[in-house]
Parts: structure tokens; sequence; C-alpha cells
């Protein structure tokens, strides 16, 4: 029987610890789920996924991102890499320019990392306020991505800002 979705691909909870080679072999999917998979680690060759418009890696053990997240220039919906043990982002996220929605949420973030202050979507946490200090430079606080960070952190209001 064909697959129903061929441009979908959800291995939600299915405690990979690896993301199997053959995923990154389906270069056309528009919805990649990974969820919840004890991954650590996401291979470069995510980059060659052009036509993602949704990407979810939350829920996983991932301290670091490969550059090549930066590639998907077709990823316009949904980034979600919450609840992770992130510290920093790769700066090429910055090249997302089309990401309306993305949620960095329950990482190990001390600063705010550089590349969301430059990036135009809809960035936030839905866990009340950030644990860690908000850090950025002024003229990039003008940014409405941060701002609805920053105020769905409860750190930043129109009578208060950072």
């Amino acid at each position: 029987m064909p697959d129903p979705f061929p441009n979908d691909l959800n291995l939600w909870k299915n405690r990979l610890g690896h993301v199997p080679e053959w995923v990154w072999e389906r270069t056309k999917l528009e919805t990649l789920i990974l969820v919840g998979n004890d991954l650590s680690e996401v291979s470069n060759q995510i980059g060659r996924m052009r036509t993602l418009r949704t990407l979810d890696l939350g829920h996983n053990r991932l301290t670091t991102l490969p550059d090549a997240l930066g590639d998907l220039d077709a990823l316009s919906d949904f980034l979600y890499l919450h609840d992770n043990n992130l510290t920093s982002l790769p700066p090429s996220l910055e090249r997302l320019t089309r990401l309306r929605y993305l949620n960095i949420s329950e990482n190990a973030f001390e600063v705010l990392p550089e590349c969301v202050c430059g990036m135009a979507a809809d960035t936030g946490t839905r866990n009340g306020p950030l644990p860690y200090p908000v850090r950025a430079a002024p003229a990039r606080l003008q940014s409405g991505c941060v701002h609805n960070l920053l105020r769905n952190a409860g750190v930043w209001s129109q009578d208060r800002p950072p």
C-alpha cells in the first residue's frame, strides 16, 4: 500500500537514540517529527532536506545543532527545539527568514541566542519566565520577535522594557 502521507514523517516517541540513515534519504519531506527519541545529535545531512516546512526536534537530549539547519530555506512553519539541553544555537538559523514560529523553551541557555535576535519568527516560551538572563544588544531588542519572546516570558512589557 502506498504511503498516504509521502511528504510527512512522524517518528514521535520511538526512543530511537539516533536518526536512522534512511530518514536523511527522504529529501522531499515537508514535515519531520523526531520528538522524544533520546537524540543527542542531528546529522549535517539534515541540510539536504530542502523542502522541510516543519521540523520538530523537541523533547530530546540535544546539546548542539548542526549549522546545516540554516540551509533549510523552505522551513516556513515551525521549528521546535524545546526541552533539550541546548546552550547555544548555530548562527546559521538567522538565515531562516521564512520561519513563522520557533520554540526554544526548556533548554540550558544562559543568554538569549544571538541568532534569535535577527530572526523574523515568532519566538517564545510557554512555561513562564526564561530560566536565564536576557542579554542582547539594545538595537536588536527592537525586533518584534524578540519582543514576543520577552513578553511571553514575562520579562518585557510596554511599560517596563528590558
